[in-house]
């Protein structure tokens, strides 16, 4: 039986076939996203970068992606996959939150938190995801994304409120410009770089420049905001009171980048952080080994 799993966010899909034999074959494509593209502009993203994997043809696909929630856009996730592997016998289209949980959990109840370039947590009971505050998206939450953090930047930036040496070093680096910025955000030009990503495409210097009282505090609030409004909703919408909440797991680069901002955060509220992956690919990858 020859698996293929993917861990697909917003900027990058990554792909592990697994063989009859164990053997590995990993690529990696563009990110994709079912809620804001039609089957055809995934078609066209997907297929020029996994021709061998194709050619290998998989006999069952375990799909774990952004956007990949409610009947529209898993219908669309269907149809590209269908089109791309039409002899493969069985396509799973899961949620990448799905994802997280299964690599951070297995078959054990708890918190799992996406943070990379969007934002998201649920509650999981070893089988299925039981609650989950609805992440918003960078412009309505994504609080503690690299998406929050790059458009607080950018806000900060825009409004003169950045410390003004560190402003300097940000128009150095990235030679803004407002008008640019507007169209990047609000006017996107075809084939330009999605707003999110744009947005997260920021975050790195909040790492670089961690030391500066400015970036500290940024990272300090939207560490606690991502529990307040993220964390302890899901408990509370899953009843579960915090003095008995499990500890609370991560995946995302952002996560592992800002890992001693989440605990702190967590537990100021007398919560525990669990493990940080950047990727949930090997994990699932043992999970569907078993």
């Amino acid at each position: 039986m020859r698996r293929l799993i993917a861990d697909a966010g917003s900027t990058k899909v990554a792909w592990t076939l697994i063989g009859d034999d164990g053997a590995q074959l990993d690529a990696s494509t563009p990110g994709v996203n079912p809620a804001v593209m039609d089957a055809e502009q995934i078609l066209g993203i997907l297929s020029s970068g996994l021709q061998g994997v194709i050619a290998a043809m998989p006999d069952v696909i375990h799909y774990y992606g952004a956007g990949c929630k409610g009947e529209g856009p898993i219908g669309r996730m269907q149809a590209a996959l269908r089109d791309l592997f039409p002899a493969c016998q069985r396509i799973e289209i899961q949620s990448d939150m799905l994802g997280a949980a299964r690599a951070l959990l297995a078959d054990k109840s708890g918190v799992a938190c996406i943070l990379g370039t969007g934002a998201n947590s649920c509650y999981y009971d070893g089988q299925t995801i039981t609650a989950n505050t609805p992440a918003g998206g960078y412009i309505l939450g994504d609080e503690f994304s690299g998406a929050w953090i790059g458009k607080t930047l950018i806000s900060d930036y825009l409004k003169r409120y950045m410390p003004n040496d560190l402003r300097q070093q940000f128009e150095h680096t990235y030679g803004l410009t407002e008008a640019g910025i507007i169209e990047a955000v609000y006017r996107p030009q075809p084939g330009a770089m999605a707003p999110n990503r744009f947005l997260a495409s920021f975050a790195p210097f909040a790492s670089e420049n961690r030391q500066q009282p400015y970036i500290e505090e940024l990272l300090t609030v939207g560490a606690q905001l991502f529990v307040e409004r993220n964390v302890l909703p899901t408990l509370a919408a899953a009843g579960i009171s915090v003095k008995d909440a499990p500890q609370v797991g991560f995946i995302g680069s952002v996560a592992c980048s800002f890992r001693d901002y989440l605990t702190s955060a967590l537990n100021e509220h007398g919560l525990f952080s669990g493990n940080f992956l950047t990727s949930p690919l090997i994990e699932l990858i043992q999970y569907h080994r078993r």
